[in-house]
């Protein structure tokens, strides 16, 4: 949300659709920038996750644009505690399937980063977990480049221990992410990569920009999500206009 009401509007839409989804959702995964920064506070975060609550669980992570101390008032991203949640970072979102929300949003010298100690108490709970669990792993910044020019700046940075852990781990079977405002199918540590599109605005490929970077967003595209679907080990990812 930005405060304008053509947002707001996309937004409502966004949810209007998801309440006609039959059956209904098991969860709903919000992978940050939530709010514009500076365009809005708590009233804002709380508008998105009173709406979003009654169609199904909300888990959500922080991006860079959000205002990290209205989000924590709202979404509780420590640890998530307002969810149903067993263990310290998995979070239950279906019958033997997990959802691991990772904070992206700290911004260091060289880039994004992201703190090795959550990903180190994970894997603690990730041995805890049956051999036939599927988890799937959740933050705001690719953890790699998707190949454009402008957007390839704003990955994280140096995220070894997220790595290992999601190569070495069979229960893990893919990573989702959002902040490039396009749906893009890739890969991380040979396990599927999903970033997923906006419901704000879309993004120009680099071959529509010709270095003109004001160009960057596209407003008036519709607004997107992605359903995931996760069966028999295998993720299956769409990504939806909402028209």
């Amino acid at each position: 949300l930005d405060g304008s009401e053509a947002v707001c509007a996309r937004f409502e839409r966004v949810v209007a659709w998801l309440g006609s989804i039959q059956p209904s959702l098991s969860a709903i995964l919000l992978t940050g920038d939530l709010v514009e920064q500076g365009a809005g506070g708590q009233e804002d975060y709380r508008h998105i996750r009173d709406a979003l609550q009654p169609l199904a669980p909300v888990i959500a992570v922080p991006g860079n644009a959000d205002d990290p101390d209205a989000f924590d008032t709202v979404f509780g991203w420590d640890r998530n505690p307002g969810a149903i949640s067993v263990g310290s970072w998995l979070v239950p979102v279906g019958e033997q399937v997990w959802l691991l929300p990772l904070d992206s949003s700290d911004c260091e010298e060289n880039g994004w980063t992201l703190d090795p100690e959550p990903i180190v108490e994970a894997r603690e709970e990730l041995a805890a977990l049956p051999d036939d669990a599927a988890v799937l792993v959740a933050l705001h910044h690719p953890p790699v480049g998707v190949g454009h020019q402008l957007m390839d700046q704003m990955t994280l940075r140096d995220v070894p221990e997220l790595e290992c852990m999601v190569r070495d781990d069979a229960r893990v079977v893919g990573v989702v992410a959002g902040h490039i405002h396009s749906g893009i199918a890739t890969s991380f540590a040979g396990k599927p990569l999903v970033v997923g599109p906006a419901v704000q605005s879309q993004i120009r490929l680099d071959a529509e920009l010709s270095g003109r970077e004001a160009d960057l967003l596209v407003d008036d595209a519709p607004p997107m999500v992605t359903m995931h679907r996760l069966e028999g080990g295998r993720l299956s990812s769409w990504f939806h206009a909402v028209v």
